[in-house]
């Protein structure tokens, strides 16, 4: 019997709690990360490239 073990690339997914999740995404701003709404128009124009 062979065990494998698996590695998960986000383990934030075994608590469903991954950032982002919440309909928000990281961006970065004039050199900053800032957080912004995934409904954004600048988010959807710039996702839609």
């Amino acid at each position: 019997m062979r065990v494998v073990f698996v590695s998960l690339v986000k383990p934030c997914l075994l608590i469903f709690a991954c950032p982002g999740d919440g309909g928000e995404t990281a961006v970065l701003y004039r050199g900053r990360a800032e957080r912004a709404g995934k409904d954004s128009p600048l988010i959807k124009f710039y996702g839609a490239l």
